[in-house]
């Protein structure tokens, strides 16, 4: 609902890719259409990986109702559409849940005057880090626990699909990998999603400031 936001955001980090969180894309929408069967197809429109469920989905918001899909439609694809995002990020989230968490783990210093707030901020901060740090030390394994369970969800998935030469989502391609190849799902994961590299997250630490 800040309209100068975007601009902002876009002129602080003009080499970052920029998302929108359909959460509330999707909340500001249902302020004007109340429709169950409108609101489940934002979120069917987000989540689309191809390009031909992605149209089907927005056609069917424009054979409900053209000014709801006039209003999805002006806003761009790859801010808040999966199949359109950038490949260089190497996450496909369409909620940030990092940003909801920050916001309420601050929400009773937002009235302080700001240096306590900062330091405040900083001290979440530190002991983010520290606890991270300790549950990374005993473990074992290429990818972090989140991811890994996120993995093994799809590979579940994997076995009920045969694979086949066409384009491949995720599921798709762990079937295909552990046909093929008898490796591991997890040896194709990009690099920024091992645990090499959240590791390196962790790897420093902010000290309380002195004085």
């Amino acid at each position: 609902m800040q309209k100068g936001l975007i601009l902002a955001v876009q002129e602080v980090f003009s080499r970052v890719h920029h998302r929108f969180y359909v959460w509330h894309l999707w909340r500001n929408f249902s302020k004007q259409w109340s429709s169950t069967a409108l609101k489940d197809l934002v979120w069917e429109c987000a989540r689309s990986r191809t390009t031909v469920e992605f149209n089907r989905n927005m056609n069917r918001v424009k054979l409900i109702n053209q000014k709801a899909w006039e209003y999805l439609d002006k806003w761009p694809k790859d801010a808040w559409t999966k199949v359109h995002f950038s490949e260089l990020p190497k996450v496909d989230n369409i909620c940030n849940n990092a940003c909801e968490s920050f916001n309420a783990k601050i929400k009773h210093d937002r009235g302080k005057p700001i240096l306590t707030l900062a330091e405040e901020v900083r001290r979440i901060i530190m002991k983010s880090i520290v606890d991270n740090q300790k549950k990374l030390q005993n473990y074992q394994g290429i990818l972090p626990p989140v991811q890994q369970s996120r993995l093994e969800a799809m590979t579940t998935l994997s076995s009920h699909w045969a694979p086949q030469w066409s384009g491949m989502p995720c599921k798709h391609s762990i079937s295909a990998i552990q046909d093929k190849n008898d490796k591991r799902a997890e040896d194709y994961c990009h690099d920024w999603l091992k645990m090499e590299a959240y590791r390196k997250t962790y790897c420093f630490n902010v000290n309380p400031v002195k004085g």
